[in-house]
C-alpha cells in the first residue's frame, strides 16, 4: 500500500478547502500514476477547511480528508496545524512496516512523518517541488535548515525522491539516493481543433499578473517590436491592482504598435484549452535572476505543449537542461526586444507537435516512478 501525505483538495466538493490549484493538479497526476501502475494506494490530505466552522475526517473513494476548523486569527491558526499534526500521527502509526509513504514536502509536517517512520520502519519517499525558503527569499540560514530537514531521513527509512529539475535534485540528493524527474503534468490535451482564421500569428501569455514575478509586462512589452502579422492574447490571474494596472500597461502599448494585443481575462478547464489551442505560441516570459528558477520548473510550458503550441522560454538552467529544452524558442535577456526576436525566429511549419513530446514523457515516467517504488 501506497500512503500520498500532501495537501489535496478539489473545487468540486462541496466542503471547500484551502489549496493550490496547481499543487493539486500535480498531486492527482502522481495519484494517478498509482492507480496505472495497479499499485494499492490512499492519499491523506493535510488541506485546512475554508467554507465550514468545523468539519469532520472524511474518506471520499481512497481520499482521506482530515478534520479541520477554520480560522481567524494567528491563534487559531496555529491551533489547527497541531490538530493536523497530531491526526498525521495517529494515522501514520496505522501504517504497516511493508508499506511506502510519498511526502509531497510541507514543512510543517516534516518532522512528524520523520519521526513516526523512526518507530514504524516504513519506507519513505520526498516528493519535491521547491525549496519554499528560497521562494519566498528567506535568510541562508533557513534555506540550510530546509534542506537539512529534506536530508534528515536517510537514517530514518528514506530511499528516494521525485523532482521537477535535475538542479534541486543537486541541491538535495547529497547522498544519491534514486530519484525519478517530472516537470509537471504530462496530460495531452483532447484536441478541439480549429484556429484563429484572421491571417495573423497568435501568440498567447497564461500565468499570474503579480508584477514581482515580471511575465506578464515582459510579454505585454514585447508587443512594441512586433508588426500588424502578431497579436499577443493575455489571460491569468491576480489581484484586482494588479489587474488594473495590466489593462493600463496594455492600453498604453496599444498606441504605439501596429501589433493587436489584448486581455482575456482569467480561463480554466475545457475554456483554457480551446482558447491557447487556437493561437500558435505561447510565452514563458519571467524574472531570469528569480531565486525560484533554480528549484522550480515553468508549469506552464507543459500546459502549452499539451495543447500543441510553440514555446518560447527565458533561457534558464531548469529549462534548459530539461527533458524539453531541445524544444524550446529561447531568448536570454528580459527586455522586450529579445522576446520579439524570439517570438520572430518561431518556425511554424516544422511539423512539430508538442503533445508527442508530452505522451513520450509520460510514459517514460511510469516506467521510472515503477522503477523507483519496485
Amino acid at each position: 500500500m501506497i500512503h500520498y501525505i500532501c495537501g489535496y483538495a478539489n473545487d468540486n466538493s462541496k466542503i471547500k478547502r484551502i489549496f493550490s490549484p496547481a499543487g493539486a493538479t500535480k498531486m492527482e497526476y502522481i495519484f494517478g500514476c498509482f492507480e496505472k501502475l495497479g499499485k494499492d494506494y490512499r492519499v491523506y490530505s493535510t488541506c485546512q477547511v475554508k467554507s465550514h466552522k468545523f468539519v469532520k475526517k472524511k474518506k471520499e473513494r481512497d481520499i482521506v480528508y482530515r478534520a479541520s476548523f477554520r480560522t481567524n486569527n494567528k491563534y487559531t491558526f496555529w491551533l489547527d496545524r497541531i490538530f493536523a499534526i497530531i491526526q498525521l500521527f495517529f494515522y501514520l502509526l496505522r501504517v504497516k512496516k511493508e508499506d511506502c509513504v510519498v511526502v509531497y514536502h510541507e514543512r510543517f509536517y516534516l518532522g512528524c512523518i520523520q519521526f513516526v517512520s523512526k518507530l514504524k520502519k516504513f519506507t519513505l519517499f520526498y516528493e519535491i517541488e521547491e525549496i519554499y525558503t528560497i521562494a519566498k527569499q528567506h535568510s541562508q540560514k533557513s534555506i540550510d535548515k530546509e534542506i537539512k530537514a529534506l536530508t534528515k531521513g536517510i537514517k530514518r527509512n528514506l530511499i528516494g525522491y521525485i523532482f521537477p529539475t535535475d538542479l534541486l535534485n543537486e541541491k538535495i540528493n547529497r547522498n544519491n539516493l534514486p530519484f525519478v524527474l517530472i516537470h509537471g503534468t504530462y496530460n495531452v490535451e483532447k484536441d478541439y481543433g480549429g484556429k484563429f482564421n484572421d491571417g495573423r500569428i497568435h501568440c498567447v501569455y497564461a500565468g499570474t499578473f503579480d508584477p514581482r514575478k515580471g511575465g506578464v509586462a515582459a510579454a505585454a512589452a514585447a508587443a512594441q517590436f512586433l508588426n500588424e502579422k502578431y497579436h499577443i492574447h493575455i489571460l491569468g490571474f491576480g489581484s484586482k491592482k494588479d489587474e488594473e494596472l495590466l489593462k493600463k500597461q496594455i492600453d498604453d502599448i496599444s498606441k504605439n504598435t501596429k501589433c493587436k494585443i489584448t486581455f482575456e481575462g482569467l480561463k480554466s478547464g475545457e475554456d483554457y484549452n480551446r482558447f491557447i489551442q487556437k493561437c500558435d505560441i505561447g510565452l514563458s516570459t519571467q524574472n531570469p535572476n528569480a531565486a525560484f528558477n533554480d528549484t522550480s520548473f515553468p508549469s506552464k510550458i507543459l500546459s502549452y505543449m499539451a495543447n500543441g503550441l510553440r514555446v518560447v522560454s527565458i533561457r534558464i538552467p531548469a529549462v534548459e537542461n530539461s527533458e524539453i529544452g531541445e524544444f524550446m524558442y529561447y531568448y536570454n535577456e528580459q527586455i522586450p526586444q529579445e522576446i520579439a526576436e524570439a517570438i520572430h525566429k518561431v518556425d511554424l511549419t516544422d511539423g512539430y507537435d508538442g503533445r508527442e513530446v508530452i505522451k513520450k514523457l509520460s510514459v517514460k515516467f511510469l516506467l521510472d516512478l515503477n522503477s523507483l517504488l519496485s
